[in-house]
């Protein structure tokens, strides 16, 4: 029995969604240079995300999917990109944080229900338990490499105090 094809997308969907908490949306703020601002957006980001989450998997039973976990490093992409170059940047860039929560907790529900549909009775207990590490790993790289994305980019890109390292030239 192969896993693999639920437990990339889990990865991949945690990846890029908790490097966008941790590294874009950490470092978004209206307006950038005051900390409690980056602060206040951050918090509401993340609320916004999780409504998407609890709305996806509250309505999962409704719909089946595809691979939407691409969308989700075009999300990624996009954050980091407006970030730096802050081409979208008023409150109503949280509804892009919404629709982040609605796609990875679609991938969430319907790649833990594929898995309990396509797993014979015996081995659904460890199958689901095996694949749900998945997006545990996906978190923790994705919480060192936000940090990465938040300040050796995004803050030494702005100027922003705090930036250890540098990933980018700086302006």
């Amino acid at each position: 029995m192969s896993l693999w094809r639920f437990m990339i997308p889990l990865f991949l969907v945690y990846l890029a969604e908790y490097n966008m908490q941790s590294g874009a949306w950490s470092a978004i703020g209206f307006p950038l240079d005051d900390e409690s601002a980056r602060n206040q957006f951050y918090r509401t980001s993340n609320i916004m995300y999780q409504c998407g989450v609890f709305v996806s998997r509250s309505c999962g039973q409704f719909f089946t999917i595809n691979l939407y976990v691409l969308w989700v490093f075009l999300l990624l992409a996009f954050f980091i990109v407006n970030a730096l170059f802050e081409f979208w940047y008023d409150w109503s860039l949280l509804s892009m944080c919404f629709v982040s929560g609605l796609f990875g907790g679609t991938v969430y529900f319907h790649g833990f229900s594929l898995l309990s549909k396509t797993t014979e009775h015996a081995r659904k207990e460890l199958a689901m338990s095996s694949v749900s590490m998945a997006s545990d790993i996906g978190v923790t790289i994705a919480d060192f490499t936000g940090i990465l994305v938040q300040q050796g980019c995004i803050y030494r890109f702005h100027g922003i105090p705090g930036a250890t390292f540098q990933c980018l030239s700086s302006r």
